[in-house]
């Protein structure tokens, strides 16, 4: 049996060109069916949006970097820390943070033990009394081991 490994490599190179033409449409078509909005509430509940990618950076064995992106419509974020793993049962921090102008907010949370798992959360309040507070969006980390 003779097999033609021309006719075998330019069937694979033309399979592979096919699959990455493929994938480059399917991410044009994602970037163009994403449209920015202005929206700052969940219509069906009228609340405001939760703050979204909080980020938990720089942790050391006794403090984090807590980040988070700012939500539009936001006159300012509540911001807690508890030493657990998400219940939030044993809270000992407790910030009201004004919004600003900035995109991307930072706290620091210091005074934490080595080897210690952490939760933080953050809500966003509005800016109109009228529309609710969001609900939490929380992270949960392990400080480094001494």
């Amino acid at each position: 049996m003779i097999i033609n490994t021309e006719k075998n490599n330019e069937m694979n190179s033309n399979n592979k060109a096919v699959h990455y033409t493929a994938m480059i449409l399917f991410m044009i078509t994602g970037l163009f069916s994403c449209q920015k909005t202005d929206n700052v509430l969940d219509p069906t509940t009228n609340r405001m949006f939760r703050p979204i990618a909080l980020t938990v950076t720089g942790i050391t064995t006794s403090s984090a970097v807590v980040g988070w992106d700012a939500v539009p419509g936001a006159s300012k974020y509540v911001f807690e820390a508890s030493q657990d793993s998400l219940s939030f049962g044993n809270v000992f921090v407790h910030d009201t943070i004004q919004a600003d102008t900035i995109s991307k907010f930072t706290h620091a949370v210091t005074g934490l033990n080595a080897s210690t798992g952490y939760s933080v959360r953050v809500c966003t309040i509005a800016k109109d009394p009228t529309i609710s507070v969001s609900k939490f969006q929380t992270n949960y980390f392990v400080t480094k081991s001494e």
